[in-house]
């Protein structure tokens, strides 16, 4: 997430925690309702789907793992950053429709609401989001690994050095007394720089070799454009015209077939038990 993402999900976060009740504050029992295959009852109270109250949510929550690939593994505090840029992805996408009072309700649990599409509630859609961008990052590193020509190009490098000095000018420019507090408004209450620079390095070491692999292309032939065209995209677009588009569209089906090869080498294995997330309006029946 770059800062001009950081800066629009603080904007989210404003919008929705002005409707939240303070779970900070909030007494009581949580609600004992759990789904089928929820995490169990805990020190910090009774969980609901995979949530925990915001004021619940500790560090001890961030060391058990919740994912593995190849020799990676995936914590519950970075499974954090995953989840919560998916959500807010999907928040900046659909902001009106949100707060319109469709899709989804941001002021209740996300694990209370169920997706008209299938069986699952709105926190598990994120939760799957999540996994599957973590494993398509894991993919594309240990294709870059593997790569002996490749080496993470300048403007990469550049964007990890230069990170923290524009984090902390930015939580300057709004008003957080540290870049900390910034992203434990953004993301989950014990967030630090150094767990979001174990997600950035992440994100950038993929998105350079995605990038590098778009640009070095692959190699086709015309039939091959021909037949892909005839597949998927005749139906709505022009082959002379847009061709350019066609051949672009072709290279990025490529590339994702060989992550797809990888990915039976390079299984993700969930522990599913193991997520802890915050959630809003617990007590909520």
């Amino acid at each position: 997430m770059d800062i001009r993402r950081l800066a629009a999900a603080l904007l989210i976060a404003a919008v929705l925690l002005a409707g939240c009740s303070n779970d900070v504050d909030a007494g009581g029992e949580a609600a004992a309702e759990t789904a089928a295959d929820a995490a169990p009852e805990t020190e910090a109270g009774f969980v609901v789907g995979y949530s925990v109250r915001i004021a619940d949510f500790s560090r001890e929550m961030e060391s058990p793992v919740v994912a593995r690939c190849g020799d990676h593994e995936m914590t519950n505090g970075l499974f954090q950053y995953f989840y919560w840029l998916e959500y807010e992805k999907y928040v900046d996408e659909y902001m009106d429709m949100i707060l319109q009072g469709g899709i989804f309700d941001p002021f209740s649990s996300l694990a209370r609401q169920a997706r008209i599409t299938d069986d699952g509630t709105w926190q598990e859609h994120f939760i799957s989001l999540a996994f599957a961008t973590y494993w398509d990052y894991q993919i594309l590193r240990q294709m870059a690994a593997s790569d002996a020509g490749y080496s993470l190009p300048p403007h990469y490098e550049y964007a990890l050095t230069e990170i923290l000095d524009e984090m902390s000018g930015e939580a300057e420019m709004l008003g957080f007394p540290s870049v900390d507090v910034m992203l434990q408004t953004v993301f989950f209450p014990t967030a630090t720089i150094e767990g979001y620079m174990e997600y950035f390095e992440i994100y950038i070491s993929a998105s350079a070799y995605a990038e590098h692999l778009f640009v070095k292309g692959v190699d086709f032939t015309e039939e091959e454009i021909v037949d892909y065209y005839l597949m998927w995209l005749s139906h709505d677009y022009d082959f002379e015209e847009d061709y350019d588009f066609i051949v672009a569209e072709y290279v990025n089906f490529s590339i994702l077939g060989a992550m797809d090869v990888l990915r039976e080498t390079y299984p993700l294995t969930r522990h599913m038990e193991n997520i802890r997330l915050t959630d809003i309006n617990l007590e909520e029946e």
